[in-house]
């Protein structure tokens, strides 16, 4: 079984700076020698996934057993398309319409021949071999469900919340098994009376020292007058045990920038790395004390951060791509290629891959030296599609075959990956 995650994602990068407090000077490596794009930067095959050819955006999601693909179509009339092709080939396997609220974006899962499809309020299961739906959960109207699920093991967590405004006075995250449409509460937040209103969003597994299982989230308190653009918002830190069914720890207003982060937590060993606002935030999972910070001059993107051995991969708001020392936090090098809004970035065998909405790039970029790889536009872009690009496109991975697997408005495409 392989499972490999297609993302839509935006961003770039900006400057680090400083660790606990202590502002370090700007660090710029000597450029890497240059590389000849064209001759690592190979298309296999490449598809429309439109029969006119018409504009789209594609965000890939997860490639099943055998190699196929499985994709998304967004900002289509009347509803988003889900659809599977052969990864060998292109050649269509099924498409069908998910009745979808919001961008399905990463909520995407494949768990055992069964996708896990999810937007703003609705939640299916899919049969992987024919896109059939075996069930389908939606949230009452009374509520919405956050922007992303996740599946942790065989288990669907989902965070459901009321509509606002006035905004949200709890947040519940539920889960149920993937076979079954039966969802339990895991817990509650309540609005306590200080000012803010809840934001849950779902969360990621610690297993402890002990074996028990943890379940790490945020939660992005703002305040009903602000709004999440008000200035007056929070991001605060909660781990779980689902043993006990007790909150280990909780860590309040966590950045000084005082923004909502959305982003996944990263769990690596028993440390958690956390991008808030301008701040990447590094705290001892058993305890929820705080390592490091390291603050950078500007917005840290919203998006995800990877790790490859002692590296963490950050990208920023602006132009850019750091990568810092997952142990202290020191900027190990920093990439200027990259360019900005990569919301999610992919790591494989130590190269990391992203597309922006910058210049609409794919990127691909060495993940031990910050040496560009890649920084290729799409090869459709011509006078007939202008607009081609691989802004907002998600990206697949066949680790075993050593494909990638992208969008670029208008034609999927398989490209090799190059060797490391």
């Amino acid at each position: 079984m392989q499972k490999l995650i297609f993302f839509g994602f935006f961003t770039g990068l900006l400057s680090l700076l400083a660790a606990c407090g202590n502002k370090e000077p700007l660090v710029t490596p000597p450029p890497p020698p240059p590389i000849d794009t064209q001759a690592n930067f190979k298309v296999l095959w490449q598809t429309p996934l439109q029969s006119d050819t018409g504009q789209y955006t594609a965000w890939g999601q997860v490639v099943t057993d055998g190699g196929n693909i499985i994709y998304s179509i967004n900002w289509t009339s009347p509803l988003p398309t889900v659809g599977m092709r052969n990864g060998e080939t292109g050649a269509l396997i099924w498409e069908q319409q998910f009745p979808s609220r919001g961008f399905l974006n990463d909520n995407f899962y494949n768990i055992n021949n069964k996708i896990v499809i999810s937007d703003w309020s609705e939640t299916q299961v899919w049969d992987v071999a024919s896109g059939s739906v075996d069930w389908a959960y939606k949230v009452p109207e009374s509520g919405y469900g956050m922007v992303t699920c996740n599946v942790i093991n065989d288990q669907i967590y989902k965070v459901v919340a009321p509509g606002g405004p006035p905004y949200n006075p709890s947040s519940t995250l539920l889960r149920t098994h993937y076979q079954s449409n039966q969802w339990d509460t895991v817990l509650t937040l309540n609005y306590e009376n200080d000012g803010f209103f809840i934001n849950m969003y779902p969360p990621v597994l610690w297993i402890n020292p002990q074996g028990d299982s943890i379940l790490v989230f945020q939660e992005g308190g703002l305040r009903e007058s602000g709004g999440f653009n008000g200035g007056k918002n929070r991001a605060s830190v909660y781990a779980y045990n689902l043993r006990s069914r007790q909150l280990e720890w909780v860590r309040k207003n966590i950045d000084p920038a005082g923004g909502i982060t959305t982003a996944k937590p990263l769990v690596d060993g028993d440390r958690l790395y956390i991008n808030g606002v301008r701040t990447l935030h590094c705290f001892d999972l058993n305890t929820g004390n705080t390592i490091w910070q390291k603050e950078f001059p500007e917005a840290i993107m919203d998006g995800n951060i990877t790790v490859y051995k002692n590296t963490l991969m950050v990208p920023s708001t602006q132009i850019g791509m750091w990568g810092v020392d997952k142990q202290t936090g020191s900027i190990l090098w920093y990439n200027k290629d990259v360019d900005g809004n990569v919301l999610l970035v992919v790591q494989f065998d130590g190269i990391v891959y992203c597309t922006s909405t910058g210049y609409a790039r794919l990127y691909a970029v060495n993940a031990e030296t910050g040496a560009t790889i890649w920084k290729e536009n799409s090869p459709n872009r011509n006078s007939r599609h202008p607009n081609a690009s691989f802004a907002f496109a998600g990206i697949a991975i066949d680790t075993v075959n050593r494909k990638l697997y992208t969008a670029d408005k208008y034609y999927l495409m398989c490209i090799a990956l190059p060797e490391k």
